[in-house]
């Protein structure tokens, strides 16, 4: 789902981090369930969507994170 993501979303950085190998990272955003999407815009976290999605909700998100510019 991620990669049709991507490929609707270009102009959206996107970081993959493993949570076994940046605790620090995790310990940042508070990540208690993987897996986890954080959205972020300018250093401020938009939404977060915990636990497998589908498109629909993810495509939301997204969209939502584009158009408020």
């Amino acid at each position: 789902k991620m990669k049709q993501i991507k490929e609707e979303f270009p102009q959206v950085t996107y970081i993959s981090v493993d949570v076994d190998e940046e605790p620090e990272m995790v310990k940042k955003y508070t990540v208690t369930s993987v897996p986890v999407v954080i959205l972020i815009k300018d250093g401020e976290e938009i939404t977060r969507l915990v636990g497998a999605q589908l498109i629909s909700p993810l495509r939301a998100a997204f969209r939502e994170l584009t158009e408020n510019k």
